[in-house]
């Protein structure tokens, strides 16, 4: 790994690769996003101007197939269905057409200069530093922090609060989980030692407790929990999977115990559960049911912003049309406040917007590219493994977050689009498909 890290093509591509990934939905890194995307292009010219080989694209498959039918829903739906047509349009052609142009360039990229294993090498440590550059940046502030003011700084990083960074960590996480996995059956896919990735492990769950993000403590748990089940009925080992069961007891604890935001959780939805529509959630005004029985604020606030998508979803179950905003616009339609945007779950505002059909089909291809994974891994592919686990996080991570517009999901597409084109690529190969 040392040798080829002194090859220019090894690190301009990883330092690129991984600056771009990791500044995908950060603010006032707007210009160094740019200057990453630019490096970028004129390096994938050089090296496909030095690639012989020709483009042969995968035979068309299920997840293709599943994608162009979510594909067509979205443009039928936005058209005919939605309330506000030609703004649905506009987003859908913006927003998802962005998302697709991503993924055709992630796998053009797996087709035409990544497929031989020397290239591959510093595609994956691009992948990996993307997510991990924000375990750095917070495990770094918190020691710059300590240093300058004799206090840690929770819940920041030098690149963003926990909103913004904890995304990036669980995503670390799940390439680290996998990679945990693969070393437990003799396999490897990251480039370093064991030790190394014991230090980086840990330092990744020091940057995960830090920033003790709701939706990633969820994730992680989750990552642990699939981790401790894989080992135990893919590679029968059941001390491995106790211990990887133990790692999921120990980062929920520890959460509960040091952040109080789990206080009280319960109480507020039950309290959300037997009482109407608040809109005072979206004013600024706390309830008062809340204030009485001392409930923690944001678990109150996002039950209740469930029960209004849930509402919306039945109310209109093919959707108000593509768009980031549908949650705001079904709060208005009750007669709520304007400028809503989000129910901070990604899954509930990509039903309100598009469909019982559209949620389904997005779902089904999720779905399918972790089976994808599965497959691939089962033929030898660590790449595989990754991918199922990269795909987990982040559907587990879409119901307390809203990621499914944005710069963040264009990241998250790039990312599972090269890892599924590898698979593919592997499977292809092996003649598994």
């Amino acid at each position: 790994m040392i040798k080829s890290f002194f090859n220019p093509v090894y690190w301009m591509g990883s330092v690129w690769l991984s600056g771009w990934i990791a500044s995908r939905g950060i603010p006032d890194v707007g210009m160094w996003r740019t200057v990453f995307l630019v490096v970028g292009i004129l390096h994938l010219i050089m090296l496909a101007r030095r690639s012989m080989s020709p483009i042969t694209w995968p035979r068309f498959n299920v997840e293709v197939a599943v994608l162009v039918v979510l594909t067509l829903w979205l443009l039928l739906q936005s058209a005919f269905i939605s309330s506000t047509p030609s703004a649905s349009l506009a987003e859908l052609g913006d927003e998802w057409g962005k998302w697709l142009l991503t993924v055709v360039i992630a796998i053009w990229m797996v087709l035409k200069v990544f497929s031989s294993e020397g290239r591959a090498n510093w595609l994956i440590v691009g992948l990996f530093f993307g997510c991990f550059i924000h375990v750095i940046s917070t495990v770094a502030y918190q020691i710059w922090s300590y240093f300058y003011s004799g206090n840690l700084m929770l819940g920041n990083s030098f690149l963003g609060n926990y909103g913004y960074a904890s995304p990036f960590v669980t995503g670390a996480l799940s390439f680290l989980m996998a990679e945990v996995v693969l070393r437990f059956n003799d396999k490897q896919w990251l480039p370093f030692s064991n030790q190394w990735l014991v230090f980086i492990f840990f330092s990744t769950l020091v940057a995960l407790g830090v920033l003790n993000a709701k939706a990633a403590v969820v994730g992680s748990v989750v990552l642990f929990l699939a981790s401790a089940i894989f080992v135990v009925i893919s590679l029968k080992s059941m001390r491995q999977g106790v211990l990887l069961f133990a790692g999921a007891v120990f980062v929920l604890i520890v959460s509960v115990t040091w952040n109080n935001r789990w206080h009280g959780t319960s109480d507020s939805i039950v309290a959300v559960i037997n009482s109407p529509i608040d809109f005072q959630t979206f004013t600024g005004a706390s309830d008062p049911s809340a204030m009485v029985n001392q409930m923690e604020a944001s678990s109150y606030l996002r039950a209740m912003w469930v029960k209004i998508s849930l509402n919306g979803i039945a109310k209109h179950p093919f959707g108000l049309g593509y768009g980031s905003d549908a949650f705001g616009r079904f709060v208005v339609e009750l007669g709520g406040p304007k400028g809503v945007v989000s129910s901070h779950s990604g899954w509930l505002d990509f039903a309100l917007a598009n469909g019982i059909i559209g949620l389904g089909l997005l779902l089904l291809l999720f779905l399918l590219i972790m089976r994808r994974g599965w497959l691939s891994y089962q033929i030898g592919d660590a790449t595989g493994l990754v991918l199922l686990f990269f795909v987990l996080n982040f559907c587990v991570r879409s119901l307390l977050d809203g990621h499914m517009y944005g710069s963040r999901f264009i990241g998250f597409a790039f990312v599972t689009a090269i890892l599924w084109g590898l698979a593919v690529v592997s499977q292809e190969n092996n003649r598994g498909v």
